[in-house]
């Protein structure tokens, strides 16, 4: 049996506009004077939502940063449709991934409806076979490639998969791949590499070669 992993957020799809319009909001109603950059919203993209706040007031209490958290997650649902965009080439490589034998499942930081929901809206869900979310809307304070290596390894046993791949744009997806004992693949657009992964690609094209 062979597996096809890939985070969410930042490979799969990017929706940098709105979860800086969401952030931006929620701040504003919590009545705190600070705006948040694009560049911030990237550097952060796939963390929980809880750690967006810590990293902002690192001293932060857990009141305000549970408020925080609900506040942007609903701002974040309701931005969705109108900020959400797919990665480029996405629809069209992975069915070609999925017609060549591989089970297909996505892992991310995010809720286990919240991508569902995502896959669903750019009609890519028919083609996962499982989905690894979170499914309680955690605060952070823990280590995610950690947290998503555990979960990908218990999918590869539960499927008795001998070659599994592990994609994703953070340093974090590429510790779970190792962790999970995945190939391990770096994908960031603008041409940037990870040493300890086995690829570094900036084009989802670019997979179909290595598999």
């Amino acid at each position: 049996m062979k597996l096809f992993a890939s985070d969410l957020h930042g490979t799969i799809v990017y929706n940098d506009k709105g979860t800086q319009r969401s952030v931006n909001e929620t701040l504003e109603s919590m009545d705190i004077q600070r705006k948040v950059s694009l560049q911030f919203i990237r550097e952060n993209m796939g963390r929980p939502w809880g750690d967006y706040f810590t990293t902002l007031f690192p001293n932060a209490n857990e009141d305000d940063t549970g408020r925080f958290v609900g506040t942007v997650r609903e701002l974040s649902r309701r931005y969705e449709q109108q900020y959400e965009r797919l990665m480029d080439h996405v629809a069209d490589v992975l069915p070609e991934i999925k017609s060549r034998g591989y089970k297909v499942v996505v892992v991310s930081i995010s809720t286990k409806s919240g991508i569902e929901r995502a896959l669903h809206r750019h009609r890519l869900l028919y083609l996962v076979d499982d989905v690894l979310g979170v499914d309680a809307p955690l605060i952070g304070g823990y280590d995610i490639g950690e947290h998503k290596g555990r979960q990908l390894k218990e999918c590869i046993q539960k499927f008795d998969v001998d070659k599994a791949i592990m994609i994703g744009d953070r340093e974090e997806d590429v510790t779970a791949g190792l962790i999970a004992g995945a190939m391990t693949v770096y994908f960031d657009r603008k041409g940037r590499t990870d040493p300890r992964a086995m690829y570094s690609i900036k084009d989802w094209r670019e997979l179909l070669p290595v598999m």
